[in-house]
Parts: structure tokens; sequence; C-alpha cells
């Protein structure tokens, strides 16, 4: 499994940020749950301050820039299942 795939598959689940493609001439960005991703396409799920979604954006993988996790409790988890991967552990 690629890195970026690991990644991903650590973040469903969890707020990130992706930067990607252009936006009248700057950077495009949104910020919710990583819901799905495949080959072709991420999936963010974008909610309001009450907790209900309002938008699902998806985005062509090959568009994605960056993505950044934002959520500061999930950082700590989301780095030991990327870690573990690496050392082989492929159960994740």
């Amino acid at each position: 499994m690629k890195v970026f795939e690991r990644v991903l598959k650590a973040c469903i689940g969890k707020v990130i940020r992706v930067n990607y493609g252009r936006c009248s001439g700057s950077k495009c960005q949104v910020e919710g749950v990583l819901w799905a991703f495949d080959n072709l396409c991420v999936v963010v799920g974008v909610y309001n301050q009450k907790g209900e979604i309002i938008k699902l954006v998806v985005i062509k993988k090959n568009e994605v820039e960056s993505i950044e996790i934002t959520d500061r409790n999930s950082i700590k988890e989301i780095h030991d299942l990327i870690v573990n991967s690496f050392r082989g552990n492929d159960e994740y």
C-alpha cells in the first residue's frame, strides 16, 4: 500500500483540511470529515456548528496537493496507526 493511501486510511472519520487545485488564482481548501477515498477521488463531509452535514465535497485525487489533520485529538492516534503500518504490521 502506498504512503498516501495509508495516511488516508488512518484519517477516515477524522477532521482534515484538503488543499487542492486552483480557485480564482489561489488554492482551493475544504475542511471536514474524510468519509471515503479510492484511486480516483476523496470525499469530505462538511458539517455546521450543530453537527449537521451541510455538503459533501468530492475531489479528484490527482488534484489533491496536501491533506492536513486538524483534529488535535486524532493526531496521536493517526500517528501511531501510520507508524505501525510502516513497521510491516499490515493489520491496518
